[in-house]
């Protein structure tokens, strides 16, 4: 489900979306988490727009979506292909502990 669109059409406002604090947004979330029935739930997460990133977008994810997604193992950091390049980019500096 898009909040933003959605949100519009249940009667909540951009100002609701965004404003603090989040009982609106947090009622949606409720909302939409309980639309369907036990067996078929209609929504698994919520797309909306994000607070400190926008236009950028946000998802939300209910537990109830795990079924759908692959989890990698775990790889430590230094290991991770991107880590030179954001260590770099960042200017930081990592000693050893």
């Amino acid at each position: 489900m898009r909040a933003g669109r959605d949100g519009q059409r249940l009667g909540l406002t951009l100002e609701d979306l965004v404003a603090r604090p989040l009982r609106a947004t947090q009622e949606l979330s409720a909302a939409i988490h309980a639309a369907g029935d036990d067996t078929t739930p209609r929504y698994d997460g919520i797309v909306y727009p994000s607070r400190m990133n926008f236009p950028g977008q946000c998802i939300a994810l209910f537990d109830r979506s795990a079924r759908h997604l692959a989890r990698p193992a775990d790889l430590p950091l230094r290991r991770h292909r991107d880590w030179p390049a954001f260590v770099r980019d960042y200017r930081i500096i990592v000693g050893r502990g």
